[in-house]
């Protein structure tokens, strides 16, 4: 890795001495180079700078407030009240520390009567299989023999099949 190294810095130390050397230019040379730069300033200077364009007017989008998803909880359970908890205060206590305390010993009770509450959702009913009853009676048969491992997998597929098409 070392060789490719030393030639690419002997090409860029000879492209950067060879763009360095510059061979001073002579009287029609320097004369040319004047009258060039002075048209470039006539050009800047006749050259109107255009005003700047005025920036753009951004309005903040309009967030309209979605209404919060309405969400059924059944309470199973009475809320028990907990007595609450008392905060011990010692002389030693300042102010703050007595403050923080009381704070500590009040949220354990919110904590306690909140555990206490136990909730659940009601149950939601499937729809009706859109098969007739007797298919129905015959599906549940072969799942229970699937089930207790009396048939293969495979049978199972090709019997579901077979009832679900009329056979």
């Amino acid at each position: 890795m070392q060789s490719l190294k030393f030639p690419a810095m002997i090409c860029v130390c000879a492209l950067v001495f060879t763009a360095s050397v510059r061979a001073d230019d002579n009287a029609a040379q320097a004369a040319a180079r004047a009258a060039v730069l002075a048209q470039l300033a006539q050009i800047d200077a006749a050259t109107p700078t255009p005003a700047p364009a005025p920036a753009p007017i951004i309005s903040a989008p309009v967030i309209k407030p979605q209404p919060a998803p309405v969400q059924t909880l059944v309470v199973t359970e009475p809320v028990v009240s907990q007595p609450p908890t008392v905060a011990v205060i010692t002389a030693d206590d300042n102010a703050a520390q007595a403050r923080a305390r009381a704070m500590l010993a009040k949220e354990q009770v919110i904590v306690t009567q909140s555990t206490a509450r136990t909730t659940s959702f009601l149950p939601v009913n499937a729809p009706a299989l859109p098969i007739s009853g007797s298919k129905e009676t015959r599906l549940q048969a072969l799942n229970e023999q699937y089930k207790s491992g009396q048939i293969s997998p495979q049978d199972y597929f090709n019997q579901r099949e077979a009832i679900l098409n009329g056979n």
